[in-house]
């Protein structure tokens, strides 16, 4: 008995470490940062700089999400400002 409670101690220690190293590398800088993204024929621009990420214009379709899913934080969805370039169909429909 006292043989699992120590591995199950040692696998939670093990997961809560990784855990800690996986948050502090996600943790945003306070570098500014700059993503292309693509989303085929349009445009979509992401602008990051710690917890404030703003987006200029949102390509076509729905493939500005995938982008936006790799380079904002899980805890932090949300944009602080959208720009719309213009009202064409391949900057606003994303």
């Amino acid at each position: 008995m006292k043989a699992n409670l120590k591995k199950i101690l040692v696998f939670s220690l093990a997961v809560a470490l990784w855990l800690l190293v996986w948050l502090v590398q996600s943790w945003p800088d306070k570098d500014t940062h700059v993503f292309f993204c693509d989303v085929s024929q349009g445009d979509a621009i992401l602008i990051t700089q710690g917890f404030n990420q703003v987006l200029i214009d949102a390509g076509p379709n729905e493939k500005v999400l995938n982008c936006l899913q790799q380079h904002l934080p899980f805890w932090d969805r949300s944009l602080e400002l959208v720009v719309v370039t213009h009202l064409d169909q391949d900057h606003i429909g994303g």
